[in-house]
């Protein structure tokens, strides 16, 4: 099973160049961020004792940062690998001060994860909410690193609960302990056998409490609201932008600050052109 899931691994990867190759700017980046840093995983940096953190995406980055910054703060004689998946997380935190090295993680493939474990002297792993990766997994429990899911969330619809995922199920013991957001995924955990768990809520409540508590003034803001109420759409999607657009239209009261998940020229261009009236742009 694990041939096979390499296989689909390969195919994966080769699916994402052909993006790349007919223009799709997220997989370009995907594959060129790649490209750009084989070097760091090929280099040895064992004189060191490292923390490996590795999110998704930018949200996934919010609930472990609270973590990271935590070790940083009272371990300060680790250093910290920051791993990211998606380049709409990577980045925009790809200079986060916090880690020493913040890197795209190269695909899933077993030479990827035996060089990486091998030029990286890594004393524990942290995954953060459903970030899967089984042969990462296998060669951290091969190597007898542990491995911590940080804010983790399980749903029945994944392939764990399925009648066929007897072999992805088995992967989860590479995790020493189970750190999940609610009483449902600790549930879910229970019916496949695993008991080492606890249940800590979402730590981005802890990120999104230390950011009000540290909240700025925004003078170009504060001018476009002029005391208006406020519509605030946070990290939006096509889809969710077109009832938006449909509430523009229909609430003149408001004003309307949208923050698209993806920032890229062609993606704000094509927003601007959507809406129903004047837009000033601000980054």
């Amino acid at each position: 099973m694990r041939f096979i899931y390499s296989i689909s691994i390969h195919l994966y990867t080769f699916a994402i160049r052909l993006a790349a190759l007919t223009g799709n700017n997220k997989a370009k980046l995907w594959i060129s961020g790649r490209q750009l840093q084989k070097h760091h995983f090929s280099e040895n940096h064992n004189d060191d004792q490292w923390l490996w953190f590795h999110v998704s995406s930018l949200g996934e980055f919010e609930q472990g940062r609270p973590l990271i910054e935590h070790y940083r703060s009272y371990n300060p004689q680790y250093k910290i690998l920051l791993t990211f998946f998606s380049p709409s997380g990577f980045e925009v935190r790809k200079n986060y001060k916090e880690a020493d090295l913040v890197l795209y993680l190269p695909s899933d493939t077993k030479r990827h994860a035996r060089m990486l474990l091998k030029n990286f002297n890594i004393k524990t792993a942290f995954f953060v909410k459903y970030d899967f990766w089984f042969n990462y997994l296998h060669a951290l429990k091969k190597s007898g690193i542990p491995l911590y899911l940080v804010s983790g969330i399980f749903r029945k619809k994944q392939h764990f609960f399925k009648w066929y995922g007897s072999w992805q199920r088995r992967q989860l013991a590479a995790f020493t302990h189970f750190f999940v957001q609610n009483e449902p995924s600790a549930e879910l955990l229970k019916q496949i056998g695993y008991f080492n768990f606890t249940v800590t809520g979402d730590t981005r409540f802890d990120r999104v409490v230390k950011v009000a508590g540290e909240a700025k003034l925004f003078p170009e803001i504060e001018q476009f609201i002029q005391q208006q109420p406020v519509y605030m759409a946070g990290s939006s999607w096509e889809p969710d932008e077109k009832f938006i657009i449909q509430l523009i239209q229909k609430r003149t009261d408001l004003k309307f600050i949208i923050v698209p998940h993806e920032i890229d020229e062609e993606r704000i261009r094509n927003l601007l052109q959507s809406l129903p009236c004047k837009a000033s742009l601000y980054t």
